[in-house]
């Protein structure tokens, strides 16, 4: 077994952290066998704490549920830009 962690602050290490952008988390996971068995990301200026365990679902607080989409054109995902959101 071994254990992963990461920042996870933007396209810049430290960037968000240093000017005040609430948008940084930590993630730390368990590894067995190259797989992660737990893991968690710690949001702490948005007051979030995300946690998962392999094959028992991922919480918030309480069970993340999941929205099923038969085409990708009627999900919806978001990555990056959200500074212009703040």
């Amino acid at each position: 077994m071994a254990g992963l962690g990461d920042r996870e602050e933007g396209p810049r290490p430290h960037s968000n952290y240093a000017h005040g952008i609430p948008l940084c988390a930590t993630s730390l996971a368990l590894l067995h066998q190259g797989s992660a068995v737990p893991g968690v990301i710690d949001a702490p200026f948005l007051g979030c704490r995300y946690h998962a365990v392999a094959g028992q679902g991922a919480f918030v607080g309480e069970a993340v549920a999941v929205g099923q989409r038969d085409a990708a054109a009627d999900a919806v995902v978001a990555v990056g830009g959200f500074q212009t959101l703040l």
